[in-house]
């Protein structure tokens, strides 16, 4: 993955998608984003625009917060409380 700082996001659709169970031409399909596009953000080589992202959040019936929320913010929710 190219270290451009895209890479988190498109590690996030990937996990998702393939929770969904969906290939990137059925996620293409109805989120209405090309799959030239969905491969670009997954292998990290792209950062859409927030409205591609939304579409996207919503084909996958996820809240736009799990797409783009930041690693450090993930490691602080799955920690342990004290």
């Amino acid at each position: 993955m190219d270290d451009n700082g895209y890479g988190a996001l498109g590690d996030r659709l990937r996990a998702r998608r393939r929770e969904a169970a969906l290939t990137q031409e059925e996620l293409a399909h109805l989120s209405g984003v090309s799959q030239v596009m969905i491969a670009k953000t997954e292998q990290g080589h792209r950062q859409p625009r927030l409205p591609v992202i939304t579409r996207l959040a919503a084909a996958l019936d996820l809240p736009l917060s799990e797409l783009l929320r930041s690693e450090e913010h993930t490691s602080e929710l799955q920690s342990p409380c004290n």
